[in-house]
């Protein structure tokens, strides 16, 4: 998986429109939970990709930390930063890695951007929040995210068209997903990404294969319970392509 997502890390911006990018749409989305936080709150971003969220967040004052799995994502998150002229330590890791890594506790950690669904299984994910847990303080905040897999499995789509086309520096661009539906839940299911791009007139086209494993929201539920932790809020709808849960850490 991490040769095909460090292979993407360049790309990765044309996924998003330029609210997400920027950390806008996301400091927007969670001002409630932003406002509950104290001003010089600690963030940890734990799959934060090419550093969108984590920047907007730094840029707000808070201090923040991020880390993804992907050593590309994290040195043009890194790129990202120097621009934006914020302060934030970046580190490559695993989540099982994050108590290494992190010794001092956060009050909000983030692990969004659908990244739950790259667990190869069940144990995985269990180890994964086990150990954001552990970095996050008594009474600390975890918000998380995923798609709503039992709605992509159910309609059973092959392919999902971007309802937006990408505009930066006179090149466009559009996304398509190409989905492969396996059997069995557990199973790794691929999924191709092909963009798109047209400047003056020419087109051409890069792609990528990513894999990842769809998570039923119940079964998600279950796994933050046994890690104890006590779910507050859910937007989860059957209809819905995305959902996200905050959910807190407990002592039990």
């Amino acid at each position: 998986m991490h040769n095909e997502y460090d292979r993407l890390a360049s790309d990765y911006h044309w996924l998003v429109e330029d609210d997400l990018l920027s950390g806008e749409f996301f400091l927007t989305r969670h001002r409630s939970l932003l406002d509950s936080l104290s001003p010089d709150a600690r963030i940890l971003d734990c799959a934060c990709g090419i550093g969108s969220d984590a920047i907007g967040l730094a840029r707000c004052g808070y201090q923040v930390a991020a880390s993804d799995q992907s050593a590309s994502f994290v040195a043009e998150a890194e790129r990202r930063a120097r621009a934006a002229a914020v302060n934030i330590r970046f580190v490559t890791c695993q989540w099982d890695d994050l108590p290494a890594c992190f010794r001092d506790p956060f009050d909000l950690i983030l692990c969004t951007g659908n990244s739950i669904s790259h667990t190869l299984n069940r144990i995985a994910a269990l180890r994964a929040l086990a150990a954001m847990r552990t970095v996050l303080k008594s009474g600390g905040t975890l918000l998380l995210d995923t798609r709503n897999w039992e709605k992509l499995r159910r309609e059973k789509v092959r392919a999902s068209v971007a309802d937006y086309v990408v505009e930066r520096h006179g090149l466009r661009c559009i996304s398509i997903y190409l989905w492969e539906y396996q059997a069995h839940w557990d199973a790794q299911h691929k999924v191709e990404v092909l963009l798109i791009f047209e400047q003056d007139g020419r087109v051409s086209t890069r792609r990528y294969v990513l894999t990842y494993r769809p998570v039923r929201y119940i079964d998600l539920r279950a796994c933050l319970e046994e890690a104890r932790f006590a779910i507050h809020k859910s937007d989860y709808n059957d209809a819905a392509d995305r959902y996200e849960i905050e959910a807190t850490r407990v002592e039990k």
